[in-house]
């Protein structure tokens, strides 16, 4: 579970909502009745996606409900993989690879201005909650808001220094223009 923390206020339950609850049955077909356990992560990717981007404890119940099986087998999950957000992560989730590759193309430093303009702490939110800059500061981060975290990989070592925010991921984004960034 490194570098995630579970949320402090937290929902007291969770429920599908109707369109997702046809995903889930789609997503429940794909497997065999008896292997319906299976189906765990992309049920917790339905949670995630439906609770702006980040999985409440209610949740994670809620799947080990769907699935019929004990709730430690899906927080299991739900902590031991970096895709899954136990807390909230604001509007733009901001990732930065830091593996050797990226290391040594200046993905320090990208994690030094994500210190800097969102947040001191990795995989919290900003103190506002809504902006990681001060209004008179002019930052090239200015659209980088909220949260970042650090996974282990982003996987695409072969173009490195990696960061995303949101889901696309930026090549070589030493080669790309905060400017052009906005």
């Amino acid at each position: 579970m490194s570098g995630k923390h579970i949320a402090k206020e937290q929902p007291k339950n969770f429920v599908f909502s109707e369109i997702n609850l046809k995903k889930k049955d789609e997503i429940l077909k794909k497997y065999p009745e008896q292997r319906k356990k299976s189906a765990v992560m992309p049920l917790l990717y339905l949670v995630q996606k439906q609770n702006q981007g980040w999985i409440p404890l209610a949740g994670i119940q809620y799947v080990a409900d769907l699935l019929e099986v004990p709730y430690i087998k899906v927080f299991e999950v739900a902590t031991f993989y970096t895709m899954y957000n136990l807390a909230p992560v604001g509007k733009y989730f901001v990732q930065v690879c830091t593996t050797t590759p990226c290391m040594i193309r200046g993905s320090g430093k990208i994690v030094d201005m994500c210190k800097k303009y969102i947040s001191e702490k990795e995989g919290h939110l900003s103190e506002d909650k809504k902006r990681a800059i001060r209004p008179e500061v002019e930052s090239p981060f200015r659209i980088l808001l909220r949260k970042f975290r650090l996974p282990p990989v982003i996987s695409v070592c072969g173009f490195p220094a990696q960061i995303s925010a949101g889901h696309p991921i930026r090549r070589d984004s030493s080669a790309v223009s905060p400017a052009r960034q906005a």
